[in-house]
């Protein structure tokens, strides 16, 4: 409790401590307690293992260390909203200006949260499979959007900076390490989804609730992707995302949710950008390969394999194989397309209901979707401002001096 007690600091309210230098005990008793804290829960993977009797605590500090680093932004800009903007997608994120980038004392404490999370991602993640319960993922998935999403703004600040001569001691600046820290973070995240992707338990996932699988793909596409479009390589972590995606497999019964996943699988590779802050023509939020691949992820079979033997299946008998069937017989990794070839009245509502709508609004913007569950989201992109609320533009090539 003692622990929890030194870590749960609002930094808003030790501003004007750390700007005039007299920084409170409770700063550097914060950043302690999270660092002996994070080692004890999560360990030092791979050699070090955390305490198992601490799991129970995993999910309330999760969320302390998300809502303790999102409290640095509150007053930096009048749009903050401190919330869950996960699948809101008409929610303003939480933006980033120059006022929070100077609190260089009080960021002592936003790092040692990123080294904790980082913690428990190499934990359960990079050296582990995903093990965590549904309300763990929840939390995790917040803290990453509320107090480390806004850090991937860093590059426009620092580009201004740059500009006017302002960067000192750049190998040292906590802001750097901190936005390096959390690229590595989203990184792993990647890497975490395309092992399970290629994992042997196809067309089965790691993460085995389905809600929280959603969560964490629509945050990653909707919020992730579009700022690393300007900074870093978006396109592969999309592309990691849709193999994800698509490793739980369609097992399309007439009263099935296949239609659904099939839907959202679309609207989320084809969402757009509010305003014009997009990378791609026609405000797209993500690549044409990502668009692409989600077409495919549809269409195309996981291997040749599959497609060899399509032939000898009776799309009938595939579709009523259940969860438990799957580990005792051969049964290939088909497209919702091969499934349901033979099942006239479900190929038929996957071609005209779900794909061609879909394509022709890309064809043809002006073309309006009739079926409310394709209405494509817009989504806000992550954009850092100045103090006085003015958003700053990117330049692309100052990523290089970071």
């Amino acid at each position: 409790d003692s622990l929890l007690d030194a870590i749960d600091v609002d930094l808003s309210l030790n501003e004007a401590d750390s700007e005039n230098g007299n920084v409170d005990d409770s700063i550097y008793s914060a950043s302690g307690s999270i660092r002996a804290l994070s080692a004890a829960m999560f360990g030092d993977p791979p050699s070090v293992k955390g305490v198992p009797l601490l799991r129970f605590f995993w999910e309330p500090v999760i969320n302390l260390l998300g809502k303790v680093a999102s409290t640095i932004f509150r007053g930096s800009c009048n749009s903050l909203q401190v919330g869950f903007s996960l699948v809101d997608d008409q929610m303003n994120p939480i933006t980033l200006s120059k006022s929070v980038c100077r609190k260089k004392q009080l960021l002592v404490i936003v790092l040692e949260i990123v080294l904790a999370l980082r913690r428990l991602i190499d934990s359960e993640m990079v050296y582990g499979n995903g093990d965590l319960c549904p309300n763990e993922w929840m939390s995790l998935i917040k803290a990453l959007d509320v107090g480390l999403s806004p850090w991937l703004m860093y590059p426009a600040i620092f580009d201004e900076q740059f500009k006017a001569g302002k960067i000192q001691n750049i190998d040292q600046n906590l802001q750097q390490e901190i936005f390096a820290e959390v690229m590595i973070l989203f990184s792993q995240v990647q890497g975490f989804l395309l092992k399970c992707s290629q994992s042997k338990l196809r067309p089965f996932h790691h993460i085995a609730d389905d809600e929280c699988r959603e969560h964490l793909h629509k945050f990653l596409l909707r919020r992730i992707c579009p700022a690393l479009a300007r900074i870093g390589d978006a396109e592969s972590l999309a592309l990691a995302v849709m193999k994800s995606w698509c490793v739980v497999g369609y097992l399309p019964f007439r009263d099935g949710n296949w239609s659904k996943s099939a839907v959202d699988l679309l609207v989320e590779a084809n969402a757009s950008i509010l305003g014009s802050g997009s990378q791609y023509p026609g405000g797209y939020a993500h690549s044409p390969e990502v668009r692409l691949e989600a077409f495919k992820s549809l269409v195309d079979d996981y291997n040749d394999k599959g497609v060899s033997n399509l032939s000898a299946i009776d799309s009938e008998s595939v579709s009523t194989v259940t969860s438990a069937s799957f580990f005792h017989c051969d049964v290939p990794d088909l497209s919702l397309f091969s499934l349901t070839r033979n099942l006239r009245d479900l190929h038929l509502e996957l071609i005209q209901k779900i794909l061609l709508p879909q394509i022709i609004a890309i064809l043809e913007p002006n073309y309006k979707v009739s079926v409310q569950s394709h209405v494509l989201p817009k989504i806000h992109l992550l954009k850092p401002k100045t103090d006085s609320g003015k958003e700053i533009e990117f330049n692309a090539s100052v990523v290089d001096c970071l």
